[in-house]
Parts: structure tokens; C-alpha cells; sequence
């Protein structure tokens, strides 16, 4: 009977873990995608998606401005899709107080799906909002191989 209980207790605490460990993951599955499970052309800030214009090749060297509501939250996630290997966003802020956390996730692509020379990471950032009070943020993605005009977007915070 002591074993059995031992046994039991065991697969308790083993199920446990499991699911605090799984719940507490967080999920990019929100993120908007093509048919192929690639991102598409948006920025996600705070799981609300705003075009990007001409964004790609083509937009090379625009700039657009996005006016966006402060949230009530200490932070602000902002989600970015690299589209092609060979580029990358890049943050430019005045103080370093402004990025509270970066980081690069993968979105999980068949690979009978997978297309030669397009990207299916995202770079997300956190902004600290106390740090943000009338600012522009200002995004760039660019060549981190070549020299080029950037695409740049520029976030105002109301």
C-alpha cells in the first residue's frame, strides 16, 4: 500500500509541474500568418495588429508614423515580423530605461512548407510605459548585410 501512495504522489507532483510549466509558456499562435504559417506584414502591439505599408523590398527608404493608445499596464508589447533572414529591426531610444525585455521567437513551420529566403521569426519588445511619456519610438529594419535606407516605423504614444 506505501508504494502505491508513493506512485500516486509522484504522478500528483509530475502533473503538476506539467501543467504550470505549459500554462505559464506563452503562445505566439496570435500572431496573424499566411496560409503557410509565415507572418504577415503587420506590427502587433498589445494583440492589436496595424498594417505596414509597402513593407519588404519595395519600402525601402519609407517611413511611416503609427499613433497608438498608451496602455493601462506597466508595459507595452510590441511584436515585429523579420520577413527575411538577412534583415532586422532595430530600436532606437534615448534612454535604456525604455526597453524593459527583447526577444526572438521562432513560429513553428512545416518544413514542406518552408520557402528559401524568407523568415518566419519575430522580434518582440517590451517598452517600460513610465519611461514612455510623449515619446517616439522608432523602429528600423535594414540590411545588417548590405547598406541601405531602412524602413523605419515611428510610434507615438497618446
Amino acid at each position: 500500500m506505501g508504494i502505491y501512495n508513493r506512485i500516486l504522489k509522484s504522478v500528483v507532483i509530475i502533473s503538476c509541474i506539467f501543467i504550470l510549466v505549459s500554462c505559464n509558456k506563452e503562445s505566439f499562435n496570435k500572431f496573424p500568418t499566411d496560409k503557410k504559417g509565415y507572418p504577415n506584414k503587420v506590427i502587433l502591439i498589445d494583440n492589436k495588429s496595424y498594417g505596414l505599408k509597402n513593407f519588404g523590398y519595395d519600402g525601402l527608404g519609407d517611413n511611416i508614423e503609427l499613433n497608438v493608445k498608451k496602455s493601462s499596464k506597466s508595459y507595452t508589447k510590441i511584436i515585429l515580423p523579420k520577413l527575411y533572414p538577412t534583415h532586422a529591426w532595430k530600436l532606437e531610444i534615448e534612454n535604456d530605461n525604455i526597453l524593459k525585455e527583447y526577444n526572438q521567437i521562432e513560429l513553428d513551420i512545416k518544413e514542406a512548407e518552408r520557402r528559401d529566403g524568407y523568415s518566419s521569426e519575430l522580434q518582440q519588445y517590451i517598452i517600460n510605459n513610465k519611461e514612455i511619456n510623449n515619446k517616439k519610438i522608432i523602429f528600423k529594419w535594414k540590411n545588417l548585410e548590405k547598406k541601405e535606407e531602412p524602413y523605419i516605423v515611428t510610434l507615438i504614444f497618446n
